[in-house]
This record gives C-alpha cells, structure tokens and sequence, in this order.
C-alpha cells in the first residue's frame, strides 16, 4: 500500500507529493481530489523517487491525464514538476507529459532525475 505526503508551501505557492511504495492511478487521482477541494498551489512538485510505479497502467495514466485536464482551470498558470531517479518512473513520468500535451492540458510540466533538477525548474533556474 502506498503512502502519499502531501506538504503545503504557501509563501512559495507550490505543494509537494512525495509517494513512497508501489502506487496506482487510484492513488494519485485521489490525492489530486483532496487538492482541487483544498486551495490548490500554483505549483506541484510531485516526489516519485521513493516509489514503485510497477502497478500503474496505460489506462490508469490516461485517467490522471484526464483528472487534471478536468480542473487545471482551479491552478491559472499551474506548473507541475515530476522527479522520478529510477528509469520505470523517469519514462512513466514522461508519458504523463506526452499524453497531457496530446489532451492539451494547460499545466506545463517538466520531468527531472533528482529533487534538486526538479525545485530549480519551479524556480526558473533550469
């Protein structure tokens, strides 16, 4: 069972999911529920390195795709930032931006290696 960490940053208006364990579509689509009720940051930085995407699917990729594309509206210029350091999460992670570019998605993504790549990009920096 997956365990998902959810932090909130309001002075940088950027949350962080860090996800330890072996995760599913579920899993994810949940926590992105809890967050449109909540008051949504700008910018998400999602934490896979602790995580085992072995259970998600095609299918299961395609419906956070569609989740987010749903409510991107409650993040105006939302900017999200997936940090996968393994290769199955690193390619997962880049499927996620491709399938949300052929949706048109309005949140820009970027896909980093390491926490650091990925809190430089939120930061202008890469």
């Amino acid at each position: 069972m997956p365990r998902i960490e959810t932090v909130r940053f309001p002075d940088l208006d950027r949350t962080v999911h860090t996800v330890h364990g072996r995760f599913t579509a579920d899993d994810v689509i949940e926590t992105i529920r809890r967050e449109w009720t909540a008051q949504p940051t700008r910018d998400v930085l999602w934490d896979f390195c602790e995580a085992d995407a072995s259970a998600l699917t095609v299918d299961g990729l395609r419906s956070i795709v569609e989740e987010v594309r749903r409510h991107a509206h409650r993040r105006p210029g939302g900017r999200t930032v997936l940090v996968g350091s393994d290769d199955l999460v690193f390619g997962v992670a880049r499927m996620h931006v491709t399938y949300s570019e052929i949706e048109h998605s309005p949140i820009v993504y970027h896909v980093a290696r390491s926490l650091e790549e990925g809190e430089k990009w939120l930061e202008g920096e890469a």
